[in-house]
């Protein structure tokens, strides 16, 4: 004869998946940038979230040069947009973008990264 199970320990998985499905949620955000042209031959760059973030950790990196050219911590990565990095030199960048409780970063860019202020070179 089956046994039906305690309702505690019914309403304990259920909670249970609701926040471990809450916690990944919370790491599939949505970041887009763009670049503004500023004075001479520097730019910024802005980011915008789909959803308000806290507590994002955003790291510029240069690509020709192979490493990390500004590094910051945003304490509210809101909807609007906002200028996070300034005086970029021309040059091809990744973003990346850490959140606390996420395992694994976000890059903007990619491996191709982002052109600012230079032209792709395309070999056929």
């Amino acid at each position: 004869m089956r046994r039906p199970i305690p309702k505690y320990l019914a309403l304990f998985i259920i909670a249970s998946f609701l926040c471990i499905k809450n916690g990944f949620g919370q790491c599939q955000f949505e970041v887009q940038y763009s670049v503004e042209k500023k004075s001479g031959s520097t730019y910024s760059i802005y980011l915008e979230s789909k959803t308000t973030l806290t507590s994002v950790k955003v790291q510029l990196y240069d690509l020709f040069q192979g490493k990390v050219l500004d590094e910051k911590e945003i304490y509210i990565l809101a909807t609007g947009g906002q200028e996070v990095f300034r005086n970029i030199p021309p040059s091809k960048y990744t973003i990346i973008i850490r959140m606390d409780g996420c395992d694994k970063p976000k890059t903007l860019g990619g491996i191709n990264g982002i052109s600012i202020g230079i032209k792709d070179i395309i070999s056929k």
